[in-house]
């Protein structure tokens, strides 16, 4: 569909804290106009770290649950974990 629509996806990994600062900064060099957050249990575990990144970069970010949003997250699309 973004091919579709004239957009690029790029998909990056991580799985340190130093990955996810890096992969910011590719998200910043690539100009990428939001971020979709994926599911994982290592990403879960850093919903403050997340936060604070797409903030420094005004990068609106789609977050997996509402602990990222209970944060200061833009928005989720999965339930609370604790009422799952």
């Amino acid at each position: 569909m973004a091919r579709a629509l004239g957009q690029q996806v790029l998909v990056l990994s991580a799985s340190t804290d130093q990955e996810i600062e890096t992969a910011f900064a590719t998200l910043v060099r690539e100009r990428a106009g939001a971020l979709l957050v994926g599911a994982d249990t290592f990403f879960t575990s850093l919903p403050t770290l997340f936060v604070l990144l797409t903030a420094r970069h005004a990068i609106p970010a789609i977050y997996p649950w509402r602990g990222h949003v209970d944060v200061g997250g833009l928005m989720s699309y999965g339930a609370s974990l604790l009422d799952s």
